[in-house]
């Protein structure tokens, strides 16, 4: 009953002009920090942080709330475009995407994406509502041996988007890996890989270091495609077709696997 109570109260906040104004201001400034690459949502929230300061606290929690989810979304759009994913979790619209837009299909792409960070969204604020505190209990109980479980499980998901790939996923691993254990120890304080250069002492960020792995392969791709004198054949969209209906989402959904 107190869940149900605060839900109407939480909606209740979100009727009138102000937090819909707020609403799309931050989904439109989300959107366009998203499809920087080198911004994150969290940077995007920082931005926007210094003109909140003067609105009411529930206004500005509005707006900070969809920068950010806005922000995730916003990634996909380079991802689709250029093959630069602009958000860490846009990683995977490219794999996709940008392959529909070297068909002529950007517009496709960038639909499907929408639809399903919408969908996503709502199945992940519906679960933190319902799972929230019984998490917030599990995660105070757990200790180093839990956290390193935890960590085994995430490299695991490596496996997966590797697919057939198996041994060049498991060098991406071990690479990625590396590179995190430059810079100063979390624990101990002492300098890794450093070879003394101070720059190095926070280590790699994982927003830079994302951009240079997309980015710039992009950039060799096409320095090689010019050198070789090919083309590749960008077909235009029909202005109808740009976008899937109704019809072509339930389609999508029915067969995929």
């Amino acid at each position: 009953m107190e869940l149900i109570n605060n839900l109407l109260t939480g909606f209740g906040s979100l009727i009138g002009v102000a937090p819909i104004l707020a609403i799309t201001a931050g989904v439109i400034f989300g959107i366009w920090v998203g499809a920087m690459p080198g911004l994150s949502p969290s940077m995007g929230v920082a931005l926007m942080l210094p003109f909140t300061f003067r609105m009411p606290s529930n206004i500005a929690l509005i707006m900070l709330t969809a920068v950010y989810l806005a922000s995730n979304y916003g990634g996909s759009i380079t991802a689709v475009t250029i093959n630069t994913p602009g958000t860490p979790s846009a990683v995977a619209t490219a794999f996709d995407g940008y392959p529909l837009a070297k068909m002529g299909k950007a517009g496709w792409g960038l639909g499907i994406s929408l639809v399903a960070s919408v969908v996503g969204g709502f199945v992940g604020i519906f679960i933190l509502i319902l799972f929230s505190k019984p998490l917030a209990a599990v995660a105070v109980r757990m200790h180093p041996a839990e956290y390193f479980m935890l960590a085994v499980f995430g490299l695991t998901t490596v496996a997966s988007l590797g697919g057939k790939n198996g041994i060049k996923a498991f060098a991406a691993a071990l690479l990625g890996l590396l590179i995190n254990t430059i810079g100063l120890d979390p624990i101990s304080g002492v300098k890794r890989f450093t070879f003394g250069q101070v720059n190095l002492f926070d280590g790699f960020d994982f927003i830079p270091a994302l951009i240079g792995l997309f980015a710039l392969s992009e950039v060799f791709s096409r320095l090689e495609e010019g050198l070789s004198k090919e083309k590749i054949d960008y077909k235009l969209e029909k202005k109808k077709e740009q976008w899937p209906t109704a019809k072509d989402y339930c389609s999508h959904r029915l067969s995929a696997p």
